[in-house]
């Protein structure tokens, strides 16, 4: 009985309170196809975060990328690349705590690209409040509460309607000719790009991996001779209080 009790309450939940897909993009995004969208509305809903919430999360996300190179990273810009250093390491709080700010404002409804981020000269919080001034008052805010335009796009559905009008005219009477050569090579540069990038990003895992590992190794070498000293001086000490 509880049971069934529980499922209608959920039931009734959602029917009353549907997602709204158009509240979880972020400035500037769109849904891949509508698998995709499906996906994240059922991620989502198992969150139990607000939609402001979740756009924070993903404006993190494309903002840790964003701004890994800018001048708001006071570290090596290999380091502002590791997730594992900035979210543990005590002496990026700063920096994190300055990227989830800007993630705020990108939640808000304004979208920031990686021009953007040339407009911070110092890794300093007068810095970080004049870009979010910036941001405010030159970028259009996206209206999450307008619910006349609440039609969300999906790249692959609107890629496919656009081939599909090319295909059959304007009337659906005039054919257009075979294009598949040329698509084909079209598809062979894509692949091979991707692929190239794919090489390029491992080998910058790898490198800022080595990087890491060194940073650790001298980090402890220098705890090591931290502790020789303490040692040597109390040695040091007890002698005197011998010869005393």
């Amino acid at each position: 009985m509880i049971l069934i009790l529980i499922l209608f309450v959920f039931f009734f939940f959602n029917q009353v309170h549907p997602v709204e897909p158009h509240k979880l993009l972020i400035p500037g995004e769109k849904f891949r196809n509508s698998e995709q969208k499906q996906y994240e509305i059922s991620n989502f809903k198992k969150s139990g975060i607000s939609y402001f919430e979740w756009r924070k999360r993903k404006c993190y996300k494309q903002n840790f990328v964003l701004f890994q190179r800018s001048n708001l990273c006071y570290h090596d810009p290999h380091f502002c690349a590791q997730d594992y250093a900035v979210d543990e390491m005590h002496f990026f709080h700063k920096y994190r705590r300055w990227l989830m700010e800007i993630s705020e404002v990108c939640a808000e409804g304004y979208y920031i690209d990686e021009k953007d981020t040339e407009f911070i000269k110092q890794p300093l919080e007068k810095e970080v409040i004049a870009f979010k001034k910036y941001i405010r008052e030159t970028k259009r805010i996206v209206n999450y509460n307008n619910t006349s335009s609440n039609q969300v796009e999906v790249e692959n559905e609107i890629s496919d309607n656009k081939t599909r009008l090319r295909k059959d005219g304007a009337h659906g009477a005039v054919p257009v000719p075979n294009n598949k050569k040329k698509v084909e090579i079209i598809d062979t540069e894509k692949i091979r790009s991707e692929t190239e990038i794919k090489k390029r990003k491992k080998d910058l895992e790898e490198e800022e991996k080595k990087i890491l590992l060194e940073k650790k190794i001298l980090e402890s070498e220098l705890e090591i001779i931290k502790k020789k000293k303490e040692l040597e001086k109390l040695k040091s000490e007890i002698q005197e209080s011998k010869i005393n």
